[in-house]
């Protein structure tokens, strides 16, 4: 049998971290992309009122978010996961919002992972309260499919919905600007 030159394996272990890398590079500049104010709903699901009928919000003790909550006052939601680096870019920069606006009301939704599996680990990496939803129902009824995605809720009625991060700093300037206007 004959044997492979170390030359070639070598050759061979490059090309596959120069793929691998060239991919992983290709995929955050591909994330990064996504305006965070892209509205991600039609006009007409706008200014109607929340369609969730009933939710299974649990954070990490069992407790559940009262449906009350997020039907009285101004709320934003933001559905994100514990391992999407957009995430928790997302997480950070909302967070310091959140302290500047006592009247406005901001829970993070995981809608995805094992429960309180998921919540452990990322309850140290987002500022806010977080739930999980455990019947998948906020996902199901508005057909989300990426993370993650900001929703404002003023006194139960969906205002305001965006998909995307907001990793540079026009795109904050224009959160920021948004926010201090509702």
């Amino acid at each position: 049998m004959r044997q492979i030159p170390k030359r070639w394996l070598l050759t061979a272990g490059f090309v596959i971290l120069l793929l691998v890398g060239s991919l992983v590079l290709w995929r955050q500049r591909e994330q990064r992309k996504v305006h965070p104010l892209t509205p991600i709903f039609p006009s007409s699901l706008l200014n109607q009122p929340f369609p969730v009928p009933a939710t299974d919000l649990v954070d990490l003790n069992g407790d559940k978010l009262k449906d009350s909550e997020m039907r009285t006052g101004k709320v934003v939601l933001v559905l994100l996961s514990e391992g999407c680096g957009p995430c928790i870019e997302e997480g950070k920069f909302l967070g310091s919002l959140g302290e500047t606006r006592s009247d406005v009301r901001f829970y993070g939704i995981m809608p995805f992972g094992k429960d309180h599996t998921s919540l452990k680990s990322a309850v140290s990496r987002f500022p806010f309260k977080l739930y999980f939803d455990e019947g998948g129902s906020v996902v199901q009824a508005l057909h989300l499919d990426k993370l993650p995605i900001k929703l404002y809720l003023q006194d139960g009625v969906l205002k305001k919905g965006w998909g995307g991060a907001s990793f540079d700093s026009a795109r904050q300037t224009d959160f920021k600007h948004w926010l201090e206007s509702v």
